[in-house]
């Protein structure tokens, strides 16, 4: 079975080395992509480092990567129109347990060409794959429902159903938590007036959720946002921090095999 897969508009490929910078710079290097992953991107320096980390977990133990193990790992986009053309990146975190593969599907595009129906192709083409192989296990997506509502109907439409809702602390620790609540931060202090409202909103609903779960103290999380916001929280975000109170967690889809 080809490692290449392709659709209509894009070619997707094994992440490799050649990959690392596109990904530097348009996913990692961009606050409003990086926003959708777990990583603090406030210092442009490390996102060279977040790329290249992301390769040493596509290879397995035994130096294979898990696209040449016969799971579906990461895949880098472009457009075969012009190959050169970075589009974002995609796939599985996989792990071969008890003959099975098991993984998280995720995906990010760069900036410039959301809103194009692109994504939805890529994720065509990787449940593909991902169904097609014959000790597949099960495959699993979590997505902030609060900020990001899309998300969940790219993993519906990679075949993923709805499951229980997932802790922030399943996925991620403390650190970690701390750590995007504080590129949070520093994102809604930066933020020009023209989207400070919008990202505003963002902050708040991770910032509810990681009060939920007691990594945040809740006076404490709202005074840093007020802060970063420069005034009053605006209505909406209050409204998202609230409702990340009632709601905690991620939400979760997944498939299992048979």
């Amino acid at each position: 079975m080809s490692k290449t897969l392709e659709t209509n508009r894009l070619v997707l490929r094994p992440y490799a080395q050649a990959d690392v910078e596109h990904v530097a710079t348009d996913i990692f290097g961009d606050p409003s992509v990086a926003v959708m992953l777990a990583h603090d991107a406030r210092r442009p320096e490390n996102a060279h480092a977040f790329a290249e980390k992301w390769l040493s977990i596509m290879t397995m133990g035994d130096g294979r990567t898990i696209n040449e193990a016969g799971g579906a790992g990461l895949y880098a986009m472009y457009f075969r129109e012009d190959p050169t053309q970075f589009f974002g990146i995609g796939g599985t975190w996989m792990e071969l347990v008890d003959g099975r593969w098991h993984g998280e599907l995720f995906y990010a595009s760069a900036r410039r060409w959301h809103g194009r129906g692109l994504m939805g192709e890529a994720v065509d083409a990787i449940a593909e794959r991902l169904w097609a192989i014959p000790n597949i296990g099960q495959i699993y997506g979590v997505y902030w429902d609060g900020i990001n509502p899309a998300s969940g109907k790219l993993l519906a439409r990679a075949g993923l159903r709805p499951a229980e809702r997932c802790a922030v602390l399943h996925e991620y620790s403390v650190e970690k938590c701390r750590l995007i609540h504080d590129f949070d931060i520093w994102r809604l202090a930066e933020a020009p007036l023209q989207t400070k409202a919008a990202v505003a909103a963002q902050s708040a609903c991770r910032a509810g959720a990681f009060v939920a779960e007691g990594v945040l103290p809740k006076a404490g999380a709202l005074s840093a946002l007020e802060a970063a916001h420069g005034d009053a929280l605006p209505a909406a975000a209050l409204e998202r921090f609230n409702w990340a109170l009632a709601h905690p967690g991620m939400a979760r889809l997944e498939k299992n095999p048979g």
